[in-house]
């Protein structure tokens, strides 16, 4: 008798198995492009600090990573204020009104809450030193309103930048000084001048 040959295991793959290999077609097929936002800049981060002190901060056109402010007193002199920290030498947005530029200096107090800020067009005089800028700053008087001059010392402890800082500042400054005269010469020469309907809306 001829011995059974032995069954064979038929391995039926479920659905489980089941591969399907489907052609890609790399010529045909859409590839998502899920890019991230580019990474922001140092400059972008300062500006981004600055603006939450000064809003009207357009962009930054020099750093000194180290200042010390200075105050003046009749009595005592000079002496440091206790607000040191990274200087910026800023330009403002233009009024919409002049389009003039404006410019601005911001102090970040590494040692307190107070900051120091000033807008280049209070500044009424400058003196310019070896080691200081000395602003002399037009500022309301607390008890009766009248203007007061607050004369400030900036002091840049690194010599590798405190020339470069001291003449831009006192660019800023003159350029602030030069379209002020004009400003005030353009409203001096337009005082008085009748403005009719026609000059408004045009003749028809």
């Amino acid at each position: 008798m001829t011995p059974r040959k032995p069954r064979q295991r038929q391995n039926h793959a479920g659905p489980s198995h089941l591969q399907q290999v489907q052609a890609s077609d790399y010529d045909s097929e859409t590839l998502l492009d899920i890019s991230r936002p580019p990474p922001r800049t140092n400059s972008d981060l300062n500006l981004t600090v600055l603006r939450r002190y000064n809003p009207s901060i357009a962009e930054i056109l020099s750093i000194a990573g180290s200042s010390w402010v200075y105050s003046f007193d009749h009595e005592s002199g000079w002496d440091r204020s206790g607000v040191e920290g990274t200087l910026f030498v800023c330009q403002l947005q233009s009024p919409p009104v002049t389009a003039s530029e404006q410019f601005g200096i911001v102090v970040l107090n590494r040692k307190g809450l107070n900051n120091l800020i000033v807008d280049m067009r209070d500044v009424v005089k400058m003196e310019v030193t070896d080691s200081f800028v000395i602003l002399h700053v037009s500022t309301k008087g607390e008890a009766d309103g009248n203007e007061e001059f607050k004369p400030i010392g900036l002091f840049l402890p690194d010599e590798s930048t405190r020339e470069t800082n001291h003449l831009l500042i006192k660019a800023c400054w003159e350029k602030t000084v030069e379209t002020q005269s004009e400003g005030a010469q353009n409203t001096h020469n337009g005082q008085g001048r009748r403005v009719s309907i026609t000059d408004l809306f045009g003749g028809r």
